[in-house]
């Protein structure tokens, strides 16, 4: 059986929220009716609903005895500067190593 830690949950939440805001081109707004038409807009892995069950499963997993991961501990490799965010959704490939040629 795998054991998914709150790290792996916060990586997969940072690729849905990177997929539902650059490749679909629904930002980074959250998930929110508009009062205008009524229609759901923004993205949604950015909800109320994604972010308090992820400070639920936080909580869960201290008490459940798992070690919390410092965010300084991450390397900057996996790090997309917010600011370039932008720029890097309008091109047409991204690379996590910051090599292409490394990510295959």
């Amino acid at each position: 059986m795998v054991h998914m830690t709150y790290a792996h949950a916060q990586k997969m939440q940072a690729v849905i929220t990177y997929a539902f805001g650059c490749l679909h081109g629904l930002g980074t707004l959250p998930w929110h009716q508009s009062e205008a038409t009524g229609a759901m807009i923004g993205n949604p892995s950015v909800s109320d609903t994604v972010s308090s069950y992820m400070v639920s499963l936080r909580w869960r997993k201290v008490r459940a005895g798992e070690t919390q991961t410092s965010v300084r501990a991450i390397t900057p490799v996996f790090r997309i500067p917010t600011s370039s965010l932008s720029q890097q959704c309008s091109q047409p490939s991204l690379s996590l190593t910051g090599h292409p040629e490394e990510d295959i």
